[in-house]
């Protein structure tokens, strides 16, 4: 979000700035052993660019 408001700061002004964005949780699950994954090979991991 942009503000089309000039505002002339003069030294010794305080200004601040706050945003405010959810926080994301992810459920983690213990396992014994990951499954087999085509992307895991040679120890490697590929994020699909070639």
């Amino acid at each position: 979000m942009q503000s089309l408001i000039v505002k002339k700061l003069r030294l010794g002004d305080r200004i601040a700035q706050l945003l405010i964005q959810p926080i994301m949780t992810a459920e983690v699950m213990e396992v014994d052993e990951l499954s087999e994954n085509v992307r895991w090979e040679n120890g490697f991991v590929s994020a699909g660019i070639q």
